[in-house]
């Protein structure tokens, strides 16, 4: 089996506010001006730009931070599509006035993951009645936007804007609305390809459709557990590739192929790939041998004997095969684990 994985990137796009500070720098004061106001991350005052794929969810971190020497009051947080993409609204916005967010489209549901108490309610989008805020103090949540496996594939602007004080305009000396920005990337549903983000509090297994999935045609699933550093990842199942002549036969009829941001040779990919077997095939699980290739062209056969089973959570080029039965359906699973990432066959 081969199997070969690289890195899908995501960045995050600045979003300040007018008056606000952003990556511990604060920008120019208007004239009179005593309110300043960040939203974004703890760290880095962005939402984030992601590339998922629909069934799947991202989780981020949202922060209101007061950073003035005054007291806001009726301070209202609320999250969703931007629905003014071509104007930048976000640091520095004194030109115009930051417009709330729209709904989400059909099938994104947006939430505060349970942390906002009985402050924030969500839904297409997510509203946080945070009321007053005092100087210097802050409001933090973890926001969750889900998707359904029949949401439609779109480019989604995504926006979280924060009005403070009674007015909730800019007409005044004071600066009241303020935004973020970011987007989100939605791919269409497949049960041969999957992208995901996973955040440190989220699961780091990523699969696609497993063989018994009604969905699933091309008999054959792949599962990655990403280490606990990385979070981005395109996995596929169904990549067109000759069976490499060194194996003679292969199980499967294609690839599968791994795409992990930002992974590096220390790092160590553990590959569940599951075969769906012809009724009556006869495989010698021992003579099993995993072909792996590597983003630099190296390519590791990786023998599946007793002795090669993996004994640690870091070890490489180890792996064991098993015939498994799943609701009546026989299954060829290989568990192995490589050095960064790649492509593989069995």
């Amino acid at each position: 089996m081969h199997r070969r994985s690289r890195t899908s990137r995501w960045l995050a796009l600045s979003a300040g506010l007018a008056i606000l500070t952003l990556s511990g720098s604060m920008a120019t004061a208007l004239a009179g001006n005593t309110r300043t106001v960040t939203v974004g991350s703890p760290t880095d005052g962005q939402l984030p730009s992601v590339t998922v794929s629909a069934g799947e969810s991202i989780i981020f971190p949202v922060k209101v931070t007061n950073t003035g020497r005054q007291t806001l009051n009726n301070v209202l947080l609320v999250v969703g599509k931007d629905g003014l993409p071509l104007v930048d609204e976000k640091d520095p916005q004194t030109a115009v006035v930051p417009q709330a967010p729209i709904d989400l489209p059909a099938n994104v549901t947006i939430s505060d993951s349970g942390t906002g108490g009985d402050l924030c309610t969500g839904g297409a989008t997510l509203r946080c009645q945070i009321g007053t805020l005092g100087a210097r103090s802050s409001f933090a949540i973890t926001v969750t936007i889900s998707s359904t496996r029949a949401a439609a594939a779109a480019v989604i602007p995504t926006k979280a804007v924060v009005t403070v004080a009674e007015i909730g305009n800019d007409n005044g000396s004071n600066v009241d609305t303020f935004a973020a920005e970011g987007s989100l990337n939605l791919l269409a549903f497949s049960c041969d390809s999957i992208s995901a983000f996973r955040t440190n509090n989220q699961s780091k297994v990523v699969s696609t459709c497993a063989v018994t999935d009604p969905l699933e045609t091309s008999g054959q699933s792949a599962i990655i557990t990403l280490p606990s550093r990385l979070s981005a990842i395109g996995l596929s199942d169904n990549v067109t590739q000759a069976c490499p002549a060194v194996l003679g036969t292969c199980y499967g009829n294609a690839a599968v192929e791994a795409k992990i941001d930002a992974d590096t040779t220390s790092d160590t990919i553990a590959w569940v790939i599951d075969v769906k077997l012809a009724p009556g095939a006869n495989v010698n699980v021992l003579k099993v041998v995993v072909y792996h290739e590597d983003d630099a062209g190296t390519v590791t056969l990786i023998a599946l004997t007793k002795k090669n089973a993996c004994k640690t959570a870091t070890q490489t080029n180890c792996g064991v095969a098993q015939i498994v039965d799943v609701d009546g359906t026989s299954i060829l699973r290989v568990t192995f684990q490589t050095a960064g990432n790649g492509k593989a066959r069995v």
